[in-house]
């Protein structure tokens, strides 16, 4: 029996669904670490500030962004952490939103696949808000998770929240900050993710659109393999279902058996 490292990435903007569903594979899949990307915030005072002097906790200068790559990329080649990296601000999950039965299934499903393919399966699962904004975490990824909401959503649930734990103490957004921060530092750094899904899905706000308008519309640079999650019109129960699913085709078709040198697909 093999043992395989899976890293998958949950990312998307702030407030988009994609804690909640790590936080869920987490609870329902066996043999799972977490890594939060919100864990490698500088302290406060290194964060960067606008011309208008306002922190912006939102863009990538605002993370050590070099000591979280390195960490996913000791996983991606010895798979030795052991005990998952959790950031400071997960909410609690809410037991009603996955039904004993379906959690039980999801376990099943991966359980099946991994004795159909002789494995032993290890499951890192990396929440963070700028995932797909270099190439350099992409290629880390082995399966590639992109949670969306439209922008009255994000706002309305970014606006409910009452404060952020940081490294010196803790952050409440000031009045206007999603629409002067959080949203224009989403459409900038997710170019990738939002050109990848427009050629799949039609995006819905104009701002998207706007976003990627400029870029060569038979660019190659689309993020492969890139799994959209509506949170806005679809429940976590139907989110994990797809993911998990996801996951199952990604084992067989990776692991399956190679006739001629040719791998064969068993999905």
């Amino acid at each position: 029996m093999s043992e395989v490292t899976l890293i998958i990435g949950a990312g998307g903007p702030s407030c988009s669904g994609k804690s909640t569903i790590t936080s869920w594979l987490a609870q329902v899949l066996d043999n799972t670490i977490v890594v939060h990307q919100d864990k490698y915030f500088k302290s406060d005072s290194d964060i960067p500030i606008t011309p208008s002097g306002i922190a912006n906790w939102d863009c990538p200068q605002a993370l050590d962004m070099e000591a979280f790559i390195q960490v996913l990329e000791r996983l991606k080649t010895h798979g030795d952490q052991q005990s998952s990296i959790m950031g400071d601000n997960r909410s609690k999950l809410d037991r009603s939103e996955v039904t004993t039965e379906s959690a039980e299934q999801f376990k099943r499903k991966i359980s099946d696949a991994c004795a159909e393919l002789n494995i032993r399966l290890k499951i890192v699962l990396v929440d963070g808000f700028l995932l797909y904004h270099t190439t350099r975490i992409i290629d880390l990824l082995d399966i590639r998770l992109f949670s969306k909401a439209n922008y009255e959503t994000l706002k309305r649930r970014r606006e409910e929240r009452s404060s952020y734990i940081t490294a010196e103490g803790c952050w409440v957004d000031p009045k206007g900050y999603f629409d002067e921060i959080v949203w224009p530092e989403y459409l900038r750094h997710n170019h990738l993710p939002l050109q990848t899904i427009s050629r799949l899905h039609s995006l819905r706000n104009d701002s998207e659109r706007q976003a990627i308008a400029h870029l060569d519309a038979d660019s190659s640079e689309l993020i492969d393999g890139l799994v959209h999650l509506d949170s806005e019109d679809r429940t976590i129960e139907q989110l994990l279902t797809q993911v998990v699913d996801n996951i199952v085709t990604h084992l067989k078709f990776t692991r399956a058996p190679r006739e001629n040198g040719v791998e064969c697909a068993t999905v």
